[in-house]
């Protein structure tokens, strides 16, 4: 996935409290991993967030999220942010902060 460097740069400050976060290169882009697990990542300026279903379902309501759709397929328990959404450090952390409680439940790999 290509990534914006500026949204990148953004997303690693936002997160700079959450030490366990390991930012990676995966598919061409950026990611950020959680024991393992992939949490979220910047796809073109766009933030994709794993959040499982019911908070997916939900975030659809608003005006800004989309389905997490990179191949034609759209990945379930995801969802995409798009560039209006996170403007401001606190929209983006507040996204960001979904991702890393969900993913905070998943089993280690």
């Amino acid at each position: 996935m290509a990534s914006d460097p500026q949204l990148v740069k953004r997303l690693g400050t936002v997160l700079a409290a959450y030490p366990d976060l390991e930012a990676r290169r995966m598919f061409g882009g950026a990611c950020f991993t959680l024991n393992g697990n992939m949490c979220m990542g910047v796809h073109n300026r766009n933030l994709v967030i794993r959040v499982g279903q019911p908070i997916a379902d939900a975030l659809m309501k608003e005006p800004h999220v989309r389905p997490m759709d990179l191949t034609g397929k759209v990945m379930k328990a995801w969802a995409t942010v798009l560039p209006e959404g996170i403007q401001h450090d606190a929209d983006l952390l507040a996204y960001a902060k979904l991702a890393y409680e969900f993913v905070g439940t998943l089993p280690r790999k």
